[in-house]
């Protein structure tokens, strides 16, 4: 049900943002176990796998929003450490993104089916090609470290 509502909503978003241009700030995670990354796929927008993250709530650090989203999302508790930003111009909103970088044990997530449709481990040299355009400026971001 609550499924429903995200894609009904989700195009509502999009339209206030046409209209609006807002700026907003979000962030993003790098989740990695040795060589090996995880990444999910929405259950709104584009269907491309991506990482974690979301946008931060008022008064929230970047640190507690990456934090949340990755526990509301994959059911994970990390660590993160900050590896840099970028600002893009997406669904007609500037949007700026805090990129975090967490190490973990593998373990499968425990998907939340609201807003997260799948998620998977894979091979960070064999990802796949339905990819969000982010996901490879963060992982260079990361490797630049």
């Amino acid at each position: 049900m609550l499924s429903i509502i995200y894609k009904i909503i989700y195009p509502l978003l999009k339209l206030y943002w046409f209209i609006f241009r807002p700026k907003t700030q979000g962030v993003m995670c790098l989740i990695l176990s040795g060589d090996e990354l995880l990444l999910i796929r929405h259950t709104y927008g584009h269907s491309a796998w991506t990482l974690s993250g979301g946008g931060l709530k008022k008064n929230e650090t970047q640190e507690d929003a990456v934090k949340r989203e990755v526990k509301e999302e994959l059911g994970l508790d990390i660590t993160p450490q900050y590896i840099g930003e970028f600002t893009h111009n997406t669904e007609h909103k500037i949007d700026t993104v805090f990129c975090f970088v967490a190490s973990i044990a593998k373990k499968e997530p425990k998907i939340d089916h609201l807003e997260v449709k799948d998620a998977k481990w894979w091979k960070i040299n064999n990802l796949p090609k339905d990819h969000s355009m982010s996901l490879q400026r963060v992982i260079l971001m990361h490797k630049s470290k």
